[in-house]
């Protein structure tokens, strides 16, 4: 368990010694920890696609996080988010840790200063950007325009 997993882990605990009814929620034989993880990287990644169109990156306060982690336990009918690629985890802003939650074996990412995105990335990038313009001139397309009424100029305004 990773320094991310072990504060969310600690919150909840914490948590449920504290609010009895919310300790019912937690207990329940349905739900895992594991799956909890799952939610809040999908949440994550569902919040960075709509953002900049491909998924590179969001943060979040622990708050939020907290707040999705009570809420997987919470409700039944939870849907997870699909995750593509690798998930990385920074808890906080100098010590980036990767995690994992397919189990894919992966390198500890750079920091920032040291990133120099590959080939891949770049296409990656250049085609979600691509993707995203298609998306804005069809929706400017699609949109009907407001028709311009000429006004004759001899013609007496009921405004004037």
């Amino acid at each position: 368990m990773n320094d991310f997993e072990k504060k969310i882990k600690d919150y909840l605990d914490k948590r449920a010694a504290e609010d009895e009814l919310f300790a019912k929620s937690y207990a329940k034989e349905k739900k895992s920890f594991e799956e909890c993880i799952r939610y809040i990287f999908g949440e994550a990644f569902k919040v960075a696609v709509a953002m900049d169109g491909c998924g590179s990156g969001a943060a979040f306060e622990d708050e939020h996080v907290f707040g999705l982690a009570v809420h997987y336990y919470d409700e039944d009918d939870i849907k997870l988010n699909p995750i593509h690629g690798d998930v990385k985890v920074s808890t906080n802003m100098s010590e980036p840790a990767p995690v994992m939650p397919q189990g894919k074996p992966g390198k500890a990412p750079k920091s920032v200063k040291e990133y120099k995105p590959t080939k891949k990335d770049r296409e990656k990038a250049r085609e979600a950007a691509m993707r995203k313009l298609e998306a804005e001139e069809l929706k400017k397309l699609r949109t009907p325009r407001k028709r311009r009424v000429e006004v004759d100029a001899n013609q007496m305004s009921l405004f004037a």
